[in-house]
């Protein structure tokens, strides 16, 4: 009975940090594409981003402990 339940946790925590894992690659996707969006814009057009261009970036520094984030 003990080597079921531990069997049984193991499997769940191992879900649950593949889960985890998953959820911070979509964050960290859904950040690139968004200062990729940001950084086009601020480029080729007129439209003044700079602010939401340096939040992303302090998100996802913050996000992966990254100091510096060049895309």
């Amino acid at each position: 009975m003990q080597k079921e339940t531990n069997v049984t946790s193991s499997i769940y925590i191992l879900k649950k940090n593949a889960f985890t894992t998953l959820q911070r690659h979509w964050q960290w996707l859904i950040i690139m594409s968004t200062m990729l969006c940001f950084k086009i814009k601020r480029r080729y057009s007129n439209c003044d981003n700079v602010a939401n261009y340096d939040a992303a970036v302090t998100i996802l520094s913050a996000s992966f402990g990254r100091k510096e984030i060049t895309i």
